[in-house]
């Protein structure tokens, strides 16, 4: 697994427990990484469904 792959995983995995605090430093390691913010959208969005509509807005905002 690559840099790019371990920050859409733990951008998710504090998405998903609701660490909104750091989501916004995570968010732009995973773009430096070479994640899109399309990739980050899709993945905020399918989220959502598991993990409630709180957290999806919370990463969002990041």
């Amino acid at each position: 697994m690559g840099q790019r792959d371990r920050a859409l995983v733990t951008f998710a995995a504090l998405m998903t427990r609701h660490e909104t605090e750091d989501l916004g430093a995570f968010a732009a390691l995973a773009l430096d990484a070479g994640v899109t913010p399309a990739e980050l959208s899709e993945t905020i969005t399918h989220l959502a469904f598991y993990t409630g509509w709180g957290n999806a807005t919370a990463a969002a905002r990041a």
